[in-house]
């Protein structure tokens, strides 16, 4: 039994019987006694040997159970490569997979759902964003050019009426004004003063 290891005991009991049954018929031969059968009926081990051999057994399991997560690990990163490959070359699959995806939400009694958006959907409202707000300021800084041109064109010409009001009010030259006094002609007086002196000379012959 001592040169046997505990799984091969327990495996092979009917031929360690054996081997021990001819053993100790060729030991009681001497003594004029015949071993018919020997037979292991149970194996008893030290509470110590229970211990570490479960702690061994324990660890043997968790040892495989890390490789089998491993492998698994390993086989379904694969799969997620082959998947992401296929996906990202068909735009339509994505769409497919993003409906399965809120099916199976909708599946479930939850109160709350929250819709996941694809990337590619949120890129395209940010650059649709960003585009509309460029063309807002564009319009903006347009409107405010335009204001200020209006109102610069507003004041000049109110300056302007009110350049005019200013000379509208203001007297006329003394210039203008004593030109357009009509002065008698110079042979007039000239005849009406020979006329007076030749009345004159008259009255004094008399």
């Amino acid at each position: 039994m001592g040169t046997r290891h505990l799984h091969e005991i327990l495996s092979e009991r009917v031929s360690i019987s054996g081997t021990m049954q001819l053993q100790l018929d060729e030991a009681t031969d001497a003594w004029g006694i015949k071993v018919e059968r020997v037979e292991i009926k149970d194996v008893r081990l030290p509470v110590q040997l229970q211990r570490a051999m479960a702690a061994e057994a324990e660890a043997a399991r968790e040892a495989r159970a890390k490789v089998i997560a491993a492998e698994g690990e390993q086989k379904a990163s694969r799969a997620l490569r082959e998947a992401s490959e296929v996906i990202g070359d068909s735009p339509a699959a994505l769409q497919l997979r993003y409906l399965q995806t809120l099916s199976a939400i909708s599946a479930e009694k939850n109160s709350t759902i929250v819709f996941p958006l694809p990337i590619d959907l949120i890129t395209y409202f940010l650059k649709t964003n960003d585009a509309q707000t460029q063309k807002n300021a564009k319009a903006a800084a347009a409107a405010m050019a335009q204001q200020e041109k209006h109102e610069q064109q507003e004041e000049q010409r109110k300056q302007q009426e009110q350049q005019k009001r200013q000379q509208q009010k203001q007297p006329k030259s003394a210039t203008v004004l004593y030109s357009d006094v009509k002065q008698p002609p110079k042979t007039q007086e000239t005849s009406i003063t020979v006329a007076t002196l030749s009345e004159h000379q008259q009255s004094t012959a008399m």
